[in-house]
């Protein structure tokens, strides 16, 4: 708890991106919502992908806080466990992916 404390005391650091719009795991975590540990299981099922660079120094993407806010949904307000959220997952980004498959015939 004293953590806690000491960490109130500190002015709030800037919400900052990393270059070129890739943000570090504390943006992440403050923007969805999700702990580390979801961040980290989201990555070991392949849901996102961050940049290259361990767990300290790793960056995400927007499309990466997208995935993860969806994650949050299809947990905390559907109750989907995690196999079911690798199915969603993957079923939308197959439709996503022959949607624009679609576009591109239909031009």
């Amino acid at each position: 708890m004293s953590q806690n404390v000491s960490n109130q005391n500190q002015p709030p650091q800037p919400e900052q991106p990393a270059p070129s719009g890739f943000y570090s795991i504390e943006v992440v975590i403050q923007r969805t919502g999700l702990g580390v540990l979801m961040v980290q299981r989201c990555i070991s099922y392949g849901i996102i992908h961050p940049q290259e660079g361990d767990e300290a120094t790793a960056l995400y993407s927007e499309n990466d806080l997208l995935r993860l806010r969806k994650v949050r949904r299809l947990v905390s307000e559907l109750g989907l466990n995690w196999a079911g959220v690798e199915v969603v997952m993957r079923l939308t980004d197959e439709l996503e992916r022959l949607q624009q498959e679609l576009n591109r015939l239909r031009s």
